[in-house]
């Protein structure tokens, strides 16, 4: 599982990707300022599209993706900046905080990977997807 969240002064879903290969975005109209203000449409992977991501990721040379280091997810949060929760093996998850890389060369790995997470549809081939289109998602509260 892999989940960014969009900086703001409340904490604005952008992305899931679930171990299934469904990918949740979220979109808002501008100016939102209200997390339920969002659209969430969802769209799946198939094992290509799903391995094609995996390489993107590996790609960034993050290493923290796979690490335990950071802040557990029942850690409060909100506002800024972005977040990044990181299914981990055996169940947990990570947070990700910007806020705690500062700047430096991580950082910028992380924005150019969040800037990929969100164009997708532009750098996936269309045979990543086993949908052809994005449909609403319904599920739980993202």
């Amino acid at each position: 599982m892999l989940r960014l969240w969009k900086e703001g002064p409340r904490r604005f879903h952008a992305l899931t990707v679930l171990e299934d290969g469904r990918i949740i975005t979220t979109s808002y109209p501008a100016g939102a300022e209200d997390p339920q203000q969002g659209t969430s449409v969802e769209r799946r992977l198939t094992a290509a599209g799903t391995q094609l991501l995996r390489d993107e990721l590996d790609a960034t040379g993050l290493t923290f993706l796979t690490s335990s280091d950071w802040l557990p997810v029942d850690q409060p949060w909100d506002g800024l900046p972005s977040s990044l929760e990181v299914g981990l093996p055996g169940g947990e998850t990570s947070v990700v905080s910007w806020l705690l890389l500062c700047s430096n060369p991580e950082t910028e790995a992380l924005d150019a990977l969040a800037a990929r997470l969100l164009t997708l549809d532009e750098w996936l081939p269309p045979n990543a997807w086993a949908d052809a289109n994005a449909k609403p998602y319904v599920g739980p509260a993202l």
